[in-house]
């Protein structure tokens, strides 16, 4: 491998690495390794492998996350968020007001109704 290769394929790994710490910050990178690809074109690239106990690499980027073992979501930092699953963890979004300032009796809701159709 010449250095220009051996250059592409560091800045190749760095890159992968540093979006994977960028998307889990809480995985335990001792459980991944990576994989570099050249193209024809002599362009480098990788992808992260979680490695299984049994032997059995997964992709992290080319796989479906329902379908993750266990142990990879635990490797991941994604089992528990929490005390939930990763899955129900709350999304950060901002909350609506309600338009209504308190609950309204069905009675006062029937007396609302009665007044607007008779206008």
């Amino acid at each position: 491998m010449d250095a220009v290769a051996r250059g592409e394929k560091n800045a190749a790994e760095d890159k992968a690495w540093d979006n994977f710490q960028q998307q889990f910050p809480n995985a335990d990178k001792s459980k991944f390794a990576d994989q570099v690809n050249f193209a024809k074109n002599h362009m480098a690239s990788a992808e992260i492998f979680f490695k299984n106990s049994s032997g059995v690499s997964a992709s992290v980027s080319g796989s479906d996350r329902r379908h993750w073992s266990p142990q990879m979501k635990t490797a991941l930092g994604l089992d528990d968020v929490n005390g939930f699953p990763y899955q129900l963890s709350p999304l950060k979004t901002k909350k609506k007001r309600c338009q209504s300032p308190q609950w309204i009796s069905p009675k006062q809701r029937q007396a609302s109704r009665k007044s607007s159709t008779a206008r």
